[in-house]
């Protein structure tokens, strides 16, 4: 009962992305990731995953990373484990998230759009 509640249902404007995305992406409201002791904003969001720019490395699909995301609205931050899903071309990588802590899903789920 209580993941029921964490997934909101999808709202009109996110129609437009693919329908096999479970959970609604967030742009405009960047949370900091650190990956291999470097730090990235990500470009967009969801309890799912992430997107960011200029990994300093090449990566693969498949590969995964350990890292730290936050701080998120009143939790510091919490470590996760993301596997890369998308390489693009203009340098975009797309990851999911494998591991998350739990406070940070928790405050993710709740955020609100203004």
């Amino acid at each position: 009962m209580l993941l029921k509640q964490l997934f909101s249902p999808r709202r009109k404007s996110d129609e437009r992305h693919d329908e096999r995305r479970r959970h609604r992406r967030i742009y405009g409201r960047p949370i900091k990731v650190v990956l291999e002791d470097q730090t990235y904003k990500t470009l967009d969001w969801s309890l799912g995953g992430f997107r960011i720019n200029n990994f300093h490395r090449e990566l693969k699909r498949g590969e995964r990373l350990s890292g730290v995301i936050g701080p998120f609205a009143r939790v510091k931050s919490g470590e996760c484990v993301v596997e890369v899903v998308r390489v693009a071309e203009n340098g975009d990588i797309g990851a999911k998230f494998v591991e998350i802590a739990p406070k940070i899903f928790v405050a993710m789920a709740g955020y609100k759009e203004r």
